[in-house]
């Protein structure tokens, strides 16, 4: 299992509404999968402009490495325009292997 902490600011000046998540899980064997879903930790949070909500989850992973990205569908709090966010990708890496 590896953890992670996700932190969304919202540098806009209108609330929004996070309300589906989709990543992209690939390990160092090669295996690669989708997850999609509403939400993020069961929680579909609305952000205040200057605001932040951090949430913190786990992946399971076939190997010590691995990597995810993906992109949060988001809703503008005022008018209910929605869009994607894009989640840049990051690595997941066992401690030991960093030795």
């Amino acid at each position: 299992m590896h953890s992670y902490r996700i932190t969304i600011v919202n540098q806009g000046t209108v609330a929004v509404q996070l309300l589906r998540r989709q990543w992209r899980i690939s390990d160092s064997l090669g295996g690669e999968r989708e997850v999609e879903g509403p939400g993020v930790v069961g929680e579909t949070p609305v952000i205040e402009p200057a605001g932040r909500y951090s949430y913190s989850s786990a992946c399971d992973l076939n190997s010590a490495l691995g990597r995810m990205e993906g992109s949060y569908l988001m809703k503008r709090v005022d008018d209910g325009t929605s869009f994607q966010v894009a989640i840049p990708g990051f690595l997941l890496v066992h401690p030991p292997v960093l030795n």
